[in-house]
């Protein structure tokens, strides 16, 4: 977090705040203009009822570390972290800290020109922190897909228009293979605070035996209704080809994520959410969604918590709807 980042964190979004909190490990040290710590922990419960079947688990899910230096109009930085677990994973394959991402960035022109290169997310849609909604997990941007890319990005007070080439030469897990191509990102704010963004992207590997190519692109938008209520909503649409010797499989799929927000008091924001994943226009029986509603509560800086009730139903035949409760504790440094 830079320390623009670190003051609205205090200023804007947490309940209660005390002078300096805001800082890193609480205000123990002084900000830096030049040299910036940063890092952060998630933990996770989830319960779920199907019929006559219940599961609970509370677990890990992240932790990571972050260091950037900043010189003049250059940026070096460094990500390191534990590969992210899912409920099910075994948390002792999860433990080990890995690099997770490194980046140069260069701003030229009154910082109205940026030029980034490294390992690092492409940019995509809203960049919400939950990769598990259906519009990022339809695209495949989860919390493991940094990718190796040159990045050039334009932007002015509305406007915002970035291009990079996607270049992985080795894959990073045994699930993910060599990836190379595109990403394009444009936005444009407007009614001061609501923003709209239009993204596109290809991603092509070639291992020996199969290939695949996933073209994507992706609408979202925040949207301000008044200085309560505002709205978060994403639409994704990818279609992926796969290719071997003797086999060639074609699929499309769609995603749609709303959520409407409303702040209570400062830092306290009930919400409401409805996701639609149909993950395969050919087959009625891929269509997933889920809907629900929940509390986000920022009660001092460094400090999230997540509480949110969603049931699922799926177009399989014979599936129950799934009622799950999830708890999402988060906290930075």
């Amino acid at each position: 977090m830079t320390n623009y980042g670190r003051m609205f964190a205090a200023e804007k979004l947490s309940t209660w705040s005390t002078y300096a909190e805001e800082n890193v490990l609480h205000g123990l040290m002084n900000p830096s203009e030049h040299f910036l710590v940063g890092g952060d922990a998630r933990w996770a419960y989830t319960r779920y009822e199907s019929g006559t079947v219940k599961q609970e688990k509370f677990w890990r899910m992240q932790t990571d570390f972050e260091l950037a230096l900043h010189a003049v109009d250059t940026w070096i930085q460094l990500a390191f972290g534990t590969k992210p677990a899912g409920p099910y994973d075994d948390s002792r394959q999860h433990r080990k800290l890995i690099n997770r991402g490194y980046s140069a960035r260069i701003d030229l022109f009154d910082e109205h020109t940026l030029v980034r290169i490294g390992r690092f997310l492409p940019k995509f849609g809203l960049m919400t922190a939950d990769h598990t909604i259906y519009t990022r997990m339809a695209a495949d941007m989860g919390p493991e897909n940094e990718q190796l890319q040159f990045e050039l990005t334009m932007q002015n007070d509305q406007n915002e228009l970035s291009l990079s080439a996607m270049s992985d030469k080795h894959s990073r897990s045994d699930d993910t293979q060599p990836k190379k191509g595109f990403n394009f990102y444009i936005s444009h704010m407007f009614r001061q605070r609501s923003r709209l963004s239009l993204g596109m992207f290809q991603a092509e590997t070639s291992p020996p035996n199969v290939s695949r190519k996933t073209t994507g692109t992706v609408v979202s938008g925040i949207i301000i209704f008044n200085e309560k209520l505002f709205s978060l909503v994403e639409i994704t649409r990818v279609n992926d080809v796969i290719k071997s010797s003797d086999l060639k499989s074609e699929s499309d799929a769609a995603a749609l994520f709303a959520n409407l927000n409303y702040e209570i008091f400062k830092g306290f924001f009930p919400f409401v959410r409805y996701e639609l994943w149909n993950r395969d226009f050919s087959d009625p029986k891929s269509r997933l969604t889920r809907h629900g509603a929940g509390i986000t509560w920022y009660p001092r800086p460094h400090f999230q918590t997540e509480v949110r009730v969603l049931v699922t139903n799926s177009n399989d035949s014979g599936s129950r709807p799934k009622l799950s409760t999830d708890l999402i504790l988060h906290y930075y440094l």
